[in-house]
């Protein structure tokens, strides 16, 4: 029953994952709402003290020039969000991942959640080979790696946090 409830999450995560790679390229002007959302979030930014600057020194990025009306700005956006679910979708995998191996197996959890991540984003992509209306990359594989070592970070601050607020 302990590995069901750690290694279920994880794979029930694979095939949302594998749903995922079945889609064609989703344009984030098809989602409903989200450029006026991603638009207002600029606007905040942009009055946030510093944080334009944090973004222009971070990203090379004038917030203030922004205009999620413009079909260039619309592109790179696009690029952008894409690259970042990448990102977000393999943090999840990891953070499931390390949690299932720490409660379950124990021995070099961090690197085995690396080498499944790293299988799960290779395999992937590989799929997407097979999607006329989608491109595998190498580089995607090192962001959903990216993604992954995140997840790893996240799940182990967290425990440590979790753990420290135990012991008082």
């Amino acid at each position: 029953m302990r590995l069901v409830c750690y290694w279920l999450p994880v794979f029930i995560w694979v095939g949302v994952v594998a749903y995922l790679s079945s889609l064609p390229h989703i344009f984030i002007t098809e989602i409903p709402y989200l450029v006026p959302v991603l638009q207002k979030m600029v606007d905040v930014l942009i009055r946030l003290p510093y944080a334009a600057q944090v973004v222009n020194i971070l990203l090379g990025v004038d917030l203030s020039t922004i205009n999620l009306n413009n079909s260039e700005t619309l592109r790179v956006a696009n690029f952008f969000f894409r690259k970042g679910m990448h990102v977000l979708v393999y943090l999840v995998l990891g953070f499931l991942t390390i949690r299932a191996l720490i409660n379950t197996i124990r021995r070099a959890p961090i690197l085995l959640t690396i080498l499944f991540v790293t299988a799960v984003a290779a395999a992937d992509e590989y799929h997407q080979t097979f999607n006329p209306a989608r491109t595998a990359r190498v580089m995607d594989v090192g962001l959903d790696v990216s993604g992954g070592i995140i997840g790893i970070g996240v799940y182990l601050v967290l425990r440590w946090f979790l753990l420290k607020l135990r012991m008082r």
